[in-house]
């Protein structure tokens, strides 16, 4: 495994928390450091690895852990990567979050040799400003997304509102990807954000031969009894929706009636359609494999500014491929039909991501934790 961290002599205060990252990293990993120099700096530093290893690239404003690095190292995934914003006051809206980038990401060996540096020659020249684009854009044109593990600090974080001159903070966002109505960003601050993390923990439970013998249990609870664990999926991001936003969290923060999202009444589904989120969507959009549970715990903290939100489908729920994933709640406490493309009675729903997530097996239980952060 060779890390590869490119840097220049421009914006030096910017890097110096990255260098000090990789100090620690170096106790362990190979890493090169390569100065690039010029418009066709980037390419060149890359000519000199791209090929002979698996890669870890780290840009010069990018300030990785030594677990994200270990995340990276031992994840099976071609393509790897971590999520890092670009744009201030901008966070709210998926177009200023970058995971197509190069600032910390791992391409497999077999990866880079599937996709040798020739390839992109006929696309011009290797200017550094395009050569991320010129990179991933010809994986996504052949059908490859990035397994996304998290968030990474980046240094380099532009303010746009500001360099534009404007004043005016926020728009209405009630429709955004990662966006909270204005009404509502009111009366939680000027500067609301919303983010939603969720972690899927997949478990080897052969022995639940009916679906009953850990369908109750957290991801904690599992982990303790030494279940083993065959993969965790981090994945950032999701679609806003009206309806949640409407009757769950606009209620709850000004006052009215609304359903919360709690053991009795909480609820996360799945299903397999590949269907692009829509903020107004109020349902699964798979017609046939399509399931709701209610969740197994829930939390939230102020200190934290956390809500965290967990389910678990038992060996005999949702063994199919997991293409989208929803949380909402329902009025009808304590049970949900045993398919439902949405909750019953006057259910709402909070949210909709799509994204490959796998397909599980009869012999398996997958847990779900959301992680809503609001700041």
């Amino acid at each position: 495994m060779i890390i590869l961290h490119t840097f220049s002599r421009m914006r030096l205060r910017e890097q110096q928390e990255t260098w000090k990252a990789l100090s620690k990293i170096r106790a362990q990993n190979r890493v090169i450091d390569i100065h690039v120099d010029g418009e066709s700096g980037y390419d060149d530093a890359l000519r000199r690895v791209w090929g002979k290893e698996d890669l870890i690239i780290v840009e010069q404003d990018i300030i990785p852990s030594v677990s994200m690095i270990r995340a990276l190292e031992s994840c099976v995934c071609d393509w790897c990567a971590y999520r890092y914003l670009i744009h201030y006051l901008n966070d709210h809206d998926p177009a200023y979050w970058v995971t197509h980038g190069l600032g910390l990401t791992k391409f497999s060996l077999a990866l880079q040799r599937k996709f040798p540096l020739e390839l992109w020659y006929h696309l011009g020249e290797w200017q550094w400003q395009n050569l991320d684009c010129r990179i991933t854009g010809l994986m996504v044109q052949s059908g490859l997304a990035p397994h996304v593990h998290g968030v990474v600090k980046h240094n380099r974080v532009v303010d746009w509102t500001i360099e534009k001159g404007g004043h005016s903070m926020f728009k209405d966002r009630g429709n955004s990807k990662e966006g909270i109505g204005m009404g509502v960003m009111n009366m939680l601050s000027e500067k609301a954000h919303y983010h939603a993390h969720w972690t899927i923990r997949k478990f080897d439970t052969p022995d639940d031969v009916d679906g009953t013998k850990y369908s109750k249990c957290t991801p904690e609870q599992l982990l303790a009894l030494g279940l083993k664990l065959s993969e965790v999926l981090e994945i950032d991001g999701n679609c806003l929706l009206n309806d949640g936003l409407n009757n769950i969290l606009t209620p709850a923060l000004i006052g009215g009636t609304y359903t919360p999202i709690n053991t009795t009444d909480g609820c996360i589904g799945v299903g397999d359609s590949t269907t692009a989120a829509a903020a107004s969507q109020t349902a699964l959009q798979a017609s046939t494999n399509h399931l709701w549970v209610i969740v197994t715990s829930t939390t939230g903290t102020g200190s934290s500014q956390q809500l965290v939100v967990q389910a678990t489908f038992s060996t005999s729920q949702a063994n199919w491929a997991w293409n989208e994933i929803m949380c909402g709640s329902t009025t009808t406490p304590g049970s949900l039909p045993a398919n439902s493309t949405t909750p019953p009675a006057t259910e709402h729903v909070l949210n909709r991501l799509v994204t490959g997530m796998g397909t599980k097996a009869s012999t398996a239980t997958w847990t779900v934790t959301l992680t809503i952060t609001f700041s």
